[in-house]
């Protein structure tokens, strides 16, 4: 199962580089002109998010309200400039603030500690469906740290619903 695994994967990956080398190589550059564009706009994303949650006691400007609370705090912008920052957990501290992103944390961690207990009783056969499920939460986890989709668009809550769900079921058998 690994070695099928990680070939398929390595193939996908071997793929997607040849199809897209130089797009790829730009990203890791870095030095390029909307390289640096998108680097400065991440950054004053991190800061601006930190300055709402520090502004609001830390108990965050309500769920959905990040883009109205930037407009508020910066007036007189271009529409485009008031988007959620790029950083999961920077997003839950600036909207629903410290307690609201410990909850969410201690549920994950219950979650995850469900799946350990199952985990632990599996037959080796029913390990892999296990890993996957395991292995397409912590993508999701990676994916927070770069974007916003999972909790600000419909899309992503509904991305992020269907692994949590795959995850607790996949646990429970």
């Amino acid at each position: 199962f690994y070695v099928k695994t990680s070939l398929i994967m390595l193939l996908i990956v071997l793929m997607f580089a040849s199809a897209f080398g130089s797009l790829i190589l730009n990203r890791l550059d870095g030095n390029s002109r909307f390289q640096v564009q998108s680097w400065q706009e991440r950054q004053t994303g991190w800061h601006e998010a930190i300055s709402l949650w520090q502004v609001n006691s830390g108990w965050g400007v309500g769920a959905g309200n990040y883009t109205l609370a930037l407009a508020n705090n910066y007036p007189g912008q271009p529409a485009w400039v008031y988007q959620p920052v790029h950083n999961l957990d920077l997003l839950l501290w600036a909207e629903i603030g410290w307690l609201g992103w410990l909850l969410i944390n201690i549920l994950l961690l219950l979650l995850l500690w469900h799946w350990w207990l199952a985990y632990q009783k599996v037959s080796p056969q029913s390990a892999p469906w296990l890993q996957t499920a395991l292995a397409a939460l912590l993508a999701l986890l990676v994916i927070g740290l770069f974007d916003h989709y999972l909790w600000s668009l419909h899309s992503g809550i509904l991305l992020s619903a269907v692994v949590v769900a795959w995850l607790w079921r996949s646990a429970a058998t």
